[in-house]
């Protein structure tokens, strides 16, 4: 009897040993998140907005001289970036529906960049093109969830001045 006993203790043993190591190799890992930063370099206060398809202001934020604020994550928590977080972002600006981001001073229109989207010619400034943006990491992780974030930089020469 005491043998049997043995042999289920190693059964169920052997069991849940094959049960964790199947779950542990079909884990997913974890999400890169990001932050989207617009960071406002200019010499005046500046409103962004974000508007869908729809010509429907979707966010809009007011970012004093000097700081810098998130457009799309201040609707949520951040966005995952996987390995290419300004690729990831953008093309979800694009497949959202976003397509036009304006920028105001006060209340007069200086720039509005409409969808061009991809990897274009550094010369090309527009929140749309991949090369416009710097990507910052965070070491450690912040809050051991967000990796780091993308920036925008706003300028003079954007609202022309």
């Amino acid at each position: 009897m005491k043998i049997l006993r043995i042999d289920k203790v190693l059964l169920i043993g052997l069991s849940l040993t094959s049960f964790i190591s199947c779950g542990v190799t079909e884990m997913n890992p974890p999400d890169k998140i990001y932050l989207d930063n617009y960071l406002n370099n200019s010499s005046s206060n500046v409103r962004l907005e974000l508007e869908n398809l729809d010509g429907k202001v979707v966010n809009s934020i007011e970012i004093q001289m000097g700081q810098q604020l998130s457009l799309l994550s201040s609707l949520g928590l951040g966005f995952n970036g996987g390995e290419k977080p300004i690729q990831s972002y953008v093309d979800d600006l694009v497949n959202t529906g976003n397509v036009i981001i304006k920028l105001y001073v006060d209340e007069d229109l200086r720039v509005e960049w409409t969808l061009l989207s991809g990897d274009l010619e550094e010369s090309i400034k527009s929140p749309f093109n991949y090369n416009s943006w710097k990507l910052e990491l965070f070491e450690p992780p912040f809050n051991n969830d967000i990796v780091g974030k993308i920036v925008f930089t706003i300028t003079d020469e954007d609202i022309g001045d």
